[in-house]
């Protein structure tokens, strides 16, 4: 039986009624999730990196929001090889880990549009790929420098191959590179810590150490293969976790310096020179190095 109007309700009331349901019911599905860019999904499970329903406006992009809160520990998987109209931005909070890695199907690879960086609130860890067959997610660094900012207390594993670009780490937190890496314009390490898992993770180009930073690994590297050359353009800590050998690279250091070995071997086979101003190299605490 179709309805009548009710008579005490005029036309125009009515239509004021019909627009203030239709701003209610579009209140509700914008209250249906509070990120307000990226990706939208909090609870845990595992979820397709590259589904647009996951991402707020269906666009997918590389970044966590600050708006976002993880309820759980998250895996988001990669189906396709995929180039990112931005970089990796994780800034969300929920003190669970968050893993980047390919489907189980075939390895891919995720080329970047911008930089890295890990910072908002959660003090969990974050990691890009995996050591297991066919989840291997490989980084490709856009032909260009790439800042990996990581802030205070929170840590980024590049588990996986990282190729075509540099590499400058930035933020306090640390940086673990434990793939045998291919990028070719060099590491440098401004800020912070970063940990090596792999006897070729500085990649091939120059390692440049500022001051202030620490290096460590989290595997006993019995040498880099890749033998970098080294700047050392600042006062650095090894922190010792295993023994540490840098290769038959040349070093150059661009003042004096003073190297801080708090455990285990710290080795340097290549010859130790300074610019040109007759610069000097003090080992502090006690430990060992070669």
């Amino acid at each position: 039986m179709k309805s009548k109007p009710n008579p005490f309700i005029s036309s125009s009331s009515r239509a004021t009624v019909t627009v203030l349901a239709a701003m209610v019911l579009g209140l509700a599905i914008h209250r249906s999730h509070a990120q307000t860019t990226g990706f939208l999904q909090t609870a845990a499970g595992t979820y397709d990196y590259n589904t647009s329903g996951n991402w707020v406006g269906g666009t997918i992009n590389g970044i966590w929001d600050s708006s976002l809160t993880i309820a759980g520990i998250q895996i988001a998987t990669f189906a396709a090889d995929t180039a990112l109209p931005t970089g990796l931005t994780f800034n969300h909070a929920g003190n669970f880990a968050l893993t980047l890695r390919s489907d189980a199907v075939a390895n891919h690879t995720v080329t970047l549009g911008s930089d890295i960086s890990v910072a908002g609130t959660s003090t969990a860890a974050v990691t890009i790929g995996s050591t297991t067959a066919l989840n291997n997610l490989n980084v490709d660094l856009g032909g260009v420098s790439r800042s990996v900012s990581v802030n205070t207390g929170r840590s980024l594993t590049l588990t996986n191959v990282v190729s075509n670009g540099s590499i400058n780490k930035t933020g306090a937190g640390i940086l673990v590179l434990s793939g045998a890496n291919a990028f070719g314009g060099g590491l440098t390490l401004s800020a912070g810590q970063v940990t090596f898992g792999n006897i070729a993770a500085m990649g091939t180009g120059t390692f440049t150490i500022m001051g202030g930073t620490t290096l460590n690994v989290s595997t006993a590297i019995a040498s880099n293969t890749n033998n970098n050359i080294q700047n050392w353009n600042g006062d650095f800590t090894f922190g010792g976790a295993n023994a540490l050998n840098l290769g038959t690279g040349a070093v150059t250091m661009n003042g004096s310096r003073v190297v801080t070995v708090s455990a285990n071997t710290l080795t340097v086979g290549g010859a130790i020179g300074d610019s040109g101003g007759g610069f000097s190299l003090t080992k502090a605490v006690r430990a060992r190095w070669s």
